[in-house]
């Protein structure tokens, strides 16, 4: 009869944490989000796997614009708000 294998050191699994499950908790918050050659500054609309959705506050984006963003270009996220 084989032996039973030991039990698993942690039971429970470990918390997955992604950048979108970071960002759905800043959903109406103001952000800046930086690109390599470009940023964005507006309120943060929703969030989906792989990409979220921003309202653009800029004077190059008149009237506000809402911009879809994937989440693998961004080089830096700024929380201003």
């Amino acid at each position: 009869m084989p032996l039973p294998h030991p039990p698993h050191p942690h039971p429970h699994p470990e918390p997955h944490w992604t950048f979108e499950s970071f960002l759905k908790g800043l959903i109406g918050r103001d952000i800046e989000v930086y690109f390599i050659n470009q940023f964005y500054v507006g309120q943060l609309q929703s969030v989906e796997d792989g990409y979220f959705t921003m309202v653009v506050n800029s004077a190059y984006y008149l009237p506000e614009q809402s911009i879809t963003v994937f989440s693998r270009s961004v080089e830096y996220l700024r929380i201003l708000n």
